[in-house]
């Protein structure tokens, strides 16, 4: 293994360094503005982050693209991603690198390993876990040693909400599932709007349109059918002629893709002009193929990619240079690294969290504040339009 510092003029190599475990560690440190704070750059304490990531197992690749982020995220001390700036203020970070195996007892033996170490050396706040089996299963053990755990993953699955397990859990994302996503979207049609829900009979959609409609009564605007089909259905003449004679004009649809097409295609017949909002699995090329010019315009919820961000262009040349994609997980994992440069050293320990739960921060995401449950207030979907045979992404806000 190889120690690395980040400095002004770029990186400077030193000798091989071995820890316990293993551990690779990652040092940046930043000395510009120390004075500023009163602290020479002996008393300054580095701000020590545990980045815990799948490095082996079935998700290592996803592994890979996290710690080429982080490793970025710390060569650029910038927010933006941007381009080189001088640094922010005068912390320091101090990484260490984890394995939580994508799997809830690698999770669980990261946790532990993270908690048992000496106080000297136990870090001041964890960043990663984004495999939900490991965050769960290691949350509270952060909860009960009092560190900040700032979850790159989303906790659970994709249409419930997530459970906060202490006051110092923050969450790289908001607890807005896709159905209350697509009611919202739905919610701000205009008044004359007449609005369908049409799902087959699976767990799934019954869930993701039931969050929809809790969404969409909550901003008082009503639903003006209900329609739901067998899996196995293939006509779907009949339905379309109901949604026309009810003068449909939006529509929020959950199904496979195979029946999906073969409805929109019905519907667009006697509804040209419908307005579909979609859950993701409506994302798959086989639903357009299928469903042709019928998917023109669809609007699919989707947890953002690079595309959504245009301050991700850096980070994503970086990573395609070298053969890795941009995940999320890869995104939110280097905006935890932005977020955490901009604290101060007098911020390490106690008062990090405090920090964290009281800033905006700005970031590759964009302007992050948590709220009082710690969700970060960004989009956790967005809608990409089928446009020409390719799903479009939109700018995220």
């Amino acid at each position: 293994m190889t120690a690395f510092r980040a400095a002004k003029g770029g990186v400077a190599f030193g000798p091989p360094l071995f820890f316990i475990c293993h551990r690779a560690v990652v040092a940046l440190t930043v000395a510009v503005g120390i004075g500023s704070l009163g602290l020479t750059s002996a008393e300054a304490e580095p701000v020590r982050v545990a980045i815990a990531l799948p490095l082996t197992g079935p998700q290592h690749a996803l592994g890979r693209q996290i710690k080429a982020a982080v490793t970025f995220a710390l060569n650029r001390p910038d927010r933006t991603g941007q381009g080189p700036k001088a640094p922010l203020d005068a912390s320091s970070l101090e990484v260490t690198w984890h394995d939580d195996k994508c799997s809830s007892d690698g999770g669980l033996a990261a946790a532990q390993a993270i908690v048992a170490a000496a106080t000297s050396d136990r870090p001041h706040v964890v960043v990663g876990h984004v495999c939900p089996s490991a965050a769960q299963a290691a949350a509270t053990h952060y909860n009960t040693a009092g560190i900040p755990f700032i979850a790159a993953g989303m906790l659970a699955a994709r249409t419930t909400p997530t459970h906060r397990f202490g006051p110092k859990h923050f969450r790289l994302y908001s607890d807005i599932t896709q159905g209350a996503a697509i009611g919202m979207a739905l919610s701000e049609a205009g008044p004359a709007a007449r609005i369908a829900f049409v799902r087959d009979r699976t767990a799934y959609a019954q869930e993701a349109l039931s969050a929809a409609a809790a969404a969409l009564a909550a901003r008082g605007r009503p639903i003006s059918t209900v329609e739901t089909f067998a899996g196995a259905d293939k006509d779907f003449a009949a339905l379309g002629q109901r949604l026309s004679a009810a003068g449909i004009t939006h529509m929020a649809l959950a199904a496979f893709p195979s029946e999906a097409a073969l409805l929109v295609t019905e519907v667009r017949k006697r509804v040209p002009e419908i307005i579909v909002f979609a859950t993701d699995s409506l994302a798959d090329l086989a639903f357009r193929r299928a469903a042709g010019s019928a998917a023109e315009g669809i609007k699919v919820a989707l947890v953002p990619d690079s595309r959504a961000y245009p301050r991700a262009k850096a980070l994503s040349d970086h990573l395609a240079a070298a053969g890795l994609e941009t995940s999320r997980a890869a995104l939110a994992s280097y905006a935890a690294v932005e977020i955490l440069q901009a604290q101060s050293s007098k911020d390490a320990g106690e008062g990090l969290a405090e920090a964290l739960a009281g800033g905006t921060f700005e970031t590759i995401l964009g302007a992050i504040r948590f709220d009082k449950t710690g969700a970060a207030s960004i989009a956790s979907y967005l809608f990409y339009t089928w446009d020409k045979g390719e799903l479009r992404a939109p700018l995220a806000p």
